[in-house]
């Protein structure tokens, strides 16, 4: 690990704004987490930041990484600090109002609600606050990968990086994998929670695995050294896309059959994984999608708590075992075999 020299640049709220449009500063690192703070009665961490600014309150310091080749341009890489900056940012843009802060008092004893207001509609007075605000950004030029892991952990009180947020840092196709992520599919199968803890790009690198790489293990000690060196190419995106907009077309026809159960099943994140190498073959024309969808209301139409008509299957699909190569093969054997004999019986009727 080598050693930094910490500098600092105070910079006052509306510069950031301007920094950020202008592109020197990113919250789109591969170690920062995504945007989580909500603004609503119950959880109002956007609204009481604001708050904290109108009564001169301080707010810590934030941590970049400097990154230039040319020291002309210069990008602000924030390690923490993003919620705290996006939510400032947002504010200057009127992409929010107050919520559930407390009232102010003004020197003549009067007191004054700002609930329900955005930025410009606040007196110009309190604008100017807001805007003037003074913060400290503390910033190391250059820093390498492992060591911004290692400063983001300690800025985190000790707490690591979790499994996937560690891949995607070192994956070299991060844009490509972000890309696919933010397919529509996601918004239906996954939950705000999930999709703030990267779960939707996670589904993304298990499904280029199952699909392109010769060892199908989700095993993180796999994965990861997998894709630092894998690059996902632009056909490989193509049809991992339709694949995703296949998944969606199914799962429609499974709700418009009122078969909600099978079609709640299949979002399971297991299950839509390894149903990829079955919609592989189908984007190629190989399989018609209403045959599809009625394999997949016998495989997965059950009376019972189990998945599947399938016990192997089944016993697969559950707990630590579920990663591992010889899981992930046995399912997609189990699949392919169960959907071979399904259109065979469809083809002799």
């Amino acid at each position: 690990m080598k050693t930094y020299e910490r500098k600092s640049f105070p910079r006052m709220a509306r510069d950031l704004k301007i920094m950020y449009e202008k592109g020197n500063l990113s919250f789109d690192n591969a170690v920062q987490r995504s945007f989580v703070w909500k603004n609503t009665v119950k959880d109002n961490k956007m609204s009481m930041l604001i708050d904290s600014m109108l009564r001169g309150f301080p707010i810590p310091p934030m941590y970049c990484n400097c990154i230039f080749e040319d020291v002309k341009n210069k990008t602000y890489d924030f390690l923490d600090g993003k919620q705290r900056t996006t939510t400032i940012i947002k504010f200057l843009n009127d992409e929010f109002s107050l919520v559930n802060i407390p009232t102010f008092e003004d020197d003549e004893g009067n007191e004054h609600d700002f609930n329900g207001m955005t930025y410009s509609q606040l007196p110009e007075e309190l604008q100017d606050t807001i805007k003037t605000y003074s913060l400290t950004v503390y910033y190391y030029e250059n820093m390498e990968q492992e060591d911004a892991e290692e400063m983001f952990r300690r800025l985190n009180n000790g707490k690591s990086l979790t499994a996937i947020e560690l891949t995607r840092a070192n994956a070299v196709s991060k844009a490509e994998i972000k890309q696919l992520a933010n397919h529509k599919l996601f918004s239906v199968a996954l939950s705000e929670k999930s999709l703030a803890a990267y779960a939707n790009e996670d589904i993304v690198i298990k499904t280029w695995i199952l699909l392109y790489n010769d060892k199908k293990s989700f095993e993180t000690k796999y994965i990861r050294p997998i894709m630092r060196e894998s690059i996902i190419t632009n056909d490989q995106m193509r049809a991992i896309d339709k694949i995703y907009d296949m998944f969606l077309e199914v799962y429609k026809i499974l709700q418009d059959s009122e078969q909600n159960k099978i079609a709640k099943k299949i979002l399971g994140k297991v299950h839509l994984i390894s149903l990829m190498s079955i919609l592989y073959k189908a984007i190629n024309g190989e399989i018609d999608i209403k045959l599809l969808s009625d394999w997949l209301i016998r495989f997965f139409g059950t009376s019972t708590k189990l998945v599947s008509i399938n016990d192997k299957y089944n016993e697969y699909s559950k707990g630590r075992v579920a990663v591992t190569e010889d899981a992930v093969n046995i399912r997609k054997q189990i699949l392919e075999e169960s959907l071979d004999i399904f259109l065979e019986e469809n083809r002799s009727k």
